[in-house]
C-alpha cells in the first residue's frame, strides 16, 4: 500500500472541472494519469505529476508538501508490469 498526502494545508478548491485550475486536485489527476494512463509505478507517477505541475503551473506554495508513504515501486494489479 502506498499513501500520498500532504504534511500541511494543500491548495484545494470545490467545484474543480478540469486540470487547468490547477491545486491539489490538479496534482492528483496527473498522478493518476500517469499510474493509470501511463503505467508508471506510483513513485515515478508522483515524481512525474509533480514535474509537471511545476513546469505548467510553478512552484504552488501548497503543492510541495505532499509526501509519498509506501512502497514507491508499486504499479496497479493488470496494468502488464509485474
Amino acid at each position: 500500500v502506498s499513501v500520498i498526502g500532504a504534511s500541511a494545508g494543500s491548495d484545494y478548491s470545490s467545484g474543480w472541472k478540469s486540470p487547468t485550475e490547477k491545486g491539489s486536485s490538479t496534482l492528483f489527476y496527473l498522478i493518476q494519469e500517469n499510474l493509470v494512463g501511463q503505467q508508471m509505478s506510483v513513485g515515478d507517477a508522483f515524481f512525474e505529476a509533480q514535474r509537471e505541475y511545476a513546469e505548467d503551473f510553478g512552484l504552488a506554495r501548497g503543492l510541495r508538501a505532499f509526501y509519498l508513504m509506501g512502497d514507491p515501486s508499486l504499479t496497479i494489479v493488470g496494468n502488464g508490469r509485474q
